[in-house]
């Protein structure tokens, strides 16, 4: 019956009949008239549900960094360094690892340990919330504050307090009284939220590059596919005419591109009705031609 209630708005006339069989005497005339479902935390797997919303987390903010500093999703990238300060966030992360690396189209994830070695801290103080406490000391503790090392910032992190000599006056400070600064290392992006850690690593090698370059080629074929109204399965024939860096691409990454896209075979003679495509900057002139399965 709960089966038939949960599936009632998708396929009314299944889950009618499916009710209309099953439904007791005192039940209600129609499916549609019955109420929906609510939600029994007793049938939810909880464990599971967090381990899922830290991976949507990773891979969101990953995505909100490629976006930010547009670097395309079929641009693959050489790692992701993964930092939380959770056993239990690490050993989730550490499990995912695959599923990470596919959703962000990283080579390699890195759970590390020290958010230290992905960026430089500074802090500054809270004038807002210092100011009304320390009045007319707020100048010379603000500056106190701004020349605190890594290892008093990294006890602030930790939720621990630290204390500052000022004019021979001991002051304790935490979290909420110091604001943290995170400056990115040279070629890492990094975001943090929610005692997370996430950090692009942006260099690219000329592999990189070239695999690049057959995703792009790969998205412009596949497109025409569907243009062309070809069916899955339908195997094709690949004509393009393109630079010779774009072609160095297309040759390295000729077995890949011809498993993703169905193609039998990747010429530079002319065929079909070519399509102008810009890639990565390269000018490219592709054809397809279905073939007979």
């Amino acid at each position: 019956l709960h089966l038939s209630k949960v599936i009632a708005p998708f396929i009314p006339f299944v889950a009618e009949g499916i009710y209309q069989t099953l439904r007791e005497a005192n039940s209600t005339s129609s499916v549609h008239l019955a109420d929906f479902p609510g939600t029994h935390s007793e049938h939810r797997d909880m464990p599971l549900e967090r381990k899922m919303a830290l991976i949507l987390s990773t891979v969101s903010m990953g995505r909100a960094l490629r976006s930010k500093h547009q670097l395309k999703i079929r641009q693959p990238l050489a790692k992701i360094f993964l930092v939380t300060r959770d056993p239990e966030a690490k050993n989730i992360l550490t499990d995912m690892v695959d599923l990470i690396t596919d959703e962000l189209n990283i080579k390699e994830v890195v759970i590390a340990e020290n958010e230290e070695d992905l960026v430089t801290f500074s802090a500054k103080a809270n004038f807002k919330l210092l100011g009304p406490r320390l009045g007319p000391k707020m100048k010379k503790v603000a500056q106190a504050i701004s020349q605190i090392d890594t290892d008093s910032i990294l006890q602030l992190l930790g939720g621990q307090t630290i204390s500052l000599e000022v004019d021979g006056e001991s002051l304790t400070f935490d979290a909420n009284d110091i604001l943290i600064q995170r400056h990115e290392k040279e070629g890492l992006l990094v975001l943090t939220e929610n005692n997370l850690t996430v950090a692009l690593d942006t260099e690219l090698t000329e592999e990189l590059i070239e695999e690049g370059f057959a995703r792009e080629f790969i998205n412009k074929v596949q497109n025409m596919r569907k243009d062309m109204e070809l069916e899955v399965m339908d195997n094709i024939q690949i004509s393009y005419q393109t630079t010779p860096k774009l072609q160095k691409a297309i040759n390295t990454f000729d077995q890949f591109i011809k498993t993703e896209t169905l193609a039998l075979k990747i010429t530079t003679e002319s065929i079909g009705n070519p399509t102008q495509w810009d890639i990565n900057g390269e000018n490219c002139e592709i054809g397809i031609q279905k073939l007979s399965n």
